[in-house]
Order: structure tokens, then sequence, then C-alpha cells
């Protein structure tokens, strides 16, 4: 993960790194991808590079994480605007997801990382990396379940946790039907929004569904 340093960068000069690693990964495979063209586009040093990142595939995490933290914050924001209906939400992330891998070039990165024979580890996790990622996962569903409509989605903390961790596999299951299979985007946001109603209503209850 950053750096302490990274992390008291300007906004600007992150964003410049975020768009130059970006456009690098999204160029080649991920052992392919060259240093030297990222700092040269973000305009740092190569001294400066590994005072933020350990390497490449630690960029590369980075890169995929804030997408993910990202994400996150689109939950949370959504939740404050309608009131809490996080099954409103549901019904959005995918379409949000999408965006943001199509309008950040992700959708050739992770192309990229499938076609990928000798990269397979980048995005493995060492165990401080894990649990710094699951407790900023763990913070973003307490600020979910703050602003949740408890009425219209009845559960304690661990039971949205629960909910919160079935739904997000859900999502990749539907972005892996669209970027590994080649599925067609109408096909799975039909099937994922199918499953989400399962999640919600269970197993035959397509009437009350339909209802609502």
């Amino acid at each position: 993960m950053p750096t302490e340093r990274f992390n008291r960068l300007p906004d600007k000069k992150k964003e410049a790194i975020r768009i130059a690693a970006a456009k690098e990964f999204a160029r080649v495979l991920p052992e392919e991808v060259s240093i030297n063209r990222i700092i040269r586009d973000a305009e740092i040093s190569r001294g400066s590079f590994y005072t933020y990142f350990e390497d490449k595939g630690d960029l590369l995490r980075w890169l995929v994480e804030d997408v993910v933290d990202r994400n996150m914050q689109f939950y949370i924001q959504r939740l404050k605007e309608n009131g809490g209906d996080i099954w409103d939400v549901f019904d959005r992330i995918l379409d949000n997801s999408l965006h943001q891998i199509v309008s950040e070039g992700f959708l050739d990165i992770f192309r990229n990382l499938i076609k990928s024979t000798q990269f397979s580890e980048c995005l493995q996790k060492k165990t401080e990396q894990e649990k710094e990622f699951n407790a900023a996962n763990q913070q973003s569903f307490d600020q979910m379940y703050q602003h949740l409509d408890h009425e219209n989605c009845p559960v304690s903390k661990e039971e949205f946790y629960d909910l919160m961790d079935l739904q997000i596999m859900l999502q990749m299951m539907a972005l892996k039907s669209l970027l590994q299979d080649g599925q067609p985007k109408e096909t799975v946001e039909k099937r994922y929004k199918a499953r989400v109603r399962i999640l919600r209503y269970g197993v035959g209850n397509g009437k009350q569904a339909e209802r609502d």
C-alpha cells in the first residue's frame, strides 16, 4: 500500500499519479508495465516513485483499492440522498461501477489482468494490508448502517454486514460475467437485479417483488 509520504501528497498530485498509472496498466499486461512511462506522465522522479510505492504491484493494488473505496463512497452518498433505501442503492451500484470502470480505463486494466500469466499474485494482499483493507470496509459499512432506513430494512448490524458481503459478491459475479465471460450488458444487469430481488424477498416471492 502507499506510504505515508504518498498519503500526504496534494490531491492534484495523487490524481496525476492515478491517471498515469491507469493509462499504463490499461496499455499493456501488468508484467510489461513501464514505471518510466508512469513517472514521466505523472511528472515525478523515479526516486519519488519508490518513496510512494514498493513496486508496480503495490501501485496496482492501490489503483484497484482506490476504485473500491470510491465505490463505497457511492453507497454512503446515495443512502444520504434517498433516505436510507439500501435496495435503491443496490439497483444503482452496478451501473456506477461500470461507469467507473469504463470512464477511468479500468475495462482494459481488468482485461489485461485476466490475460496476465505472471502477475496473478500482484493483487494478493499482505496480512497487514488485508487488515487495513477490511478495517476500511467495516468503517464504510458502519457509515452505511447509520444512514439505513431501518423500517425498510429491519436488520441488525451483523446482518447488515452479511447483506453487504452478499451484495458485493453478486456485483463481482456480474462484473466477471461482463468483463471476462463477455456476456451482454443487458443480460448481466437483468441477472444481477434478479439476484438482488432474491436477497430482498427470498426465493419464490416474485409477486411481492412486483407489488413493491
